[in-house]
């Protein structure tokens, strides 16, 4: 029985060593500079030293670019968009950043319904593999997942469920384009898709307006922008807030949640005295050419959308 006990234990050390040593070398790759867009391993290990950030999901992520807003500005810029990301997720990001990195002296918040929404998940979770023992993870994480402690403690355990996504991210550092990302920013030279269009809008069903679900929705969004407000107050960074361009006919849909939103964030504008730049009536919301779907601009759309920008910057900002 002892003996038994005894190789039983043996295998049990062997294989949790093997699998530990799995672990450890996918996260060495993950958090590696060879991946095509290392904005999370730049972000941890405080590598990220601009002028101007960038906050925000998908629409800041695909259609700010940091090399024409340094170009036009003079000032340093990255991207820290996050796709499919409301602001009670990129919590992670937020403060694993301002915990790590050089504040900047510009933030340009991409805010609007789905930024400031609330998740009750996390989008893409395996690119928060290698980081699920950092403490700004596990912060957010403990409030949504239930798998966290086995993520952080059991070896391996963290890669369930994520064994295609994590073997697709470490295949296309070999065979993906590297150059369509920018400082955090991803280039999209696709087309607008006039059959994607015809599904969103046969599925999309127009809202009524309802303030008090509103408010349960987006409570908890606004006051994570007010505590990141609040900061860039104490720590003397110009805060820009921006609802960036969507194409004009999907303004139709979710109307009074647009407006609800919209509303919310003048007011908190006004409040602590911020520039609000609302892009919603922008030309560049009348041409389908400048977008790749109804709610993201293409590389030409974001190259315009981008130069814009960085005039206001360059002609209301002063350092």
């Amino acid at each position: 029985m002892k003996y038994f006990l005894f190789k039983a234990l043996k295998f049990f050390i062997i294989i949790t060593i093997f699998l530990y040593a799995i672990q450890f070398s996918v996260d060495t790759f993950l958090k590696s500079s060879l991946v095509c867009d290392p904005t999370w391993s730049k972000v941890f290990e405080g590598e990220i030293e601009s002028d101007i950030v960038i906050i925000g999901n998908s629409r800041a992520q695909f259609q700010y670019n940091p090399s024409i807003i340094s170009e036009t500005t003079g000032l340093t810029c990255y991207n820290l968009g996050l796709s499919g990301t409301p602001i009670n997720i990129f919590d992670i990001r937020w403060k694993a950043f301002v915990n790590r990195n050089k504040l900047p002296v510009i933030l340009v918040i991409d805010v609007d319904y789905n930024f400031l929404g609330s998740a009750k998940g996390i989008y893409e979770k395996h690119q928060y593999i290698p980081y699920v023992n950092e403490r700004e993870y596990e912060i957010v994480a403990s409030k949504i997942d239930n798998d966290l402690v086995l993520d952080q403690f059991v070896p391996c355990f963290k890669f369930r469920g994520q064994a295609t996504a994590i073997t697709a991210k470490i295949s296309s550092t070999f065979s993906q384009n590297c150059d369509n990302f920018i400082n955090g920013y991803s280039i999209n030279n696709n087309s607008w898709n006039d059959i994607d269009w015809f599904l969103f809008e046969k599925h999309r069903l127009y809202e009524t307006a309802d303030s008090k679900k509103f408010h349960d929705l987006y409570e908890d969004g606004f006051s994570k922008l007010l505590s990141i407000l609040d900061f860039s107050k104490e720590k003397n960074i110009k805060v820009i807030l921006v609802w960036s361009p969507q194409y004009i006919k999907v303004q139709k849909f979710k109307e009074n949640q647009r407006r609800y939103v919209d509303s919310l964030i003048t007011d908190v504008a006004n409040k602590y005295k911020l520039d609000y730049l609302n892009f919603s009536t922008n030309n560049l919301v009348n041409d389908k050419s400048n977008f790749y779907n109804h709610s993201h601009l293409n590389y030409k759309g974001a190259s315009e959308f981008s130069l814009q920008i960085a005039n206001y910057i360059k002609n209301n900002t002063s350092f």
